[in-house]
């Protein structure tokens, strides 16, 4: 399972304040394989861009998802788009 989290640092540490799991497409052929986690995350005009090093043909590969006011208040999955 792929999961996003949001952590914030203050005097008092480093502290999660948000979590949200990652659904990828079926067609998509993301696995479960060693080494085939995100990469990278980037931010970029409301959209997270997810990297990830390889799918199930060994290809990288890069999903987006909108990133809005509201991401972090829904519990459901985080459906991204390739």
């Amino acid at each position: 399972m792929t999961a996003i989290v949001r952590l914030t640092l203050s005097e008092g540490g480093l502290k999660v304040v948000g979590t949200r799991a990652v659904q990828f497409p079926e067609d998509a052929q993301v696995g479960n394989f060693p080494n085939d986690g995100v990469e990278g995350l980037a931010i970029a005009n409301h959209s997270l861009y997810l990297g990830l090093e390889k799918d199930k043909n060994n290809q990288a590969r890069v999903f987006t998802t909108t990133l809005d006011t509201d991401f972090w208040q829904q519990t459901g999955f985080v459906r991204v788009q390739s």
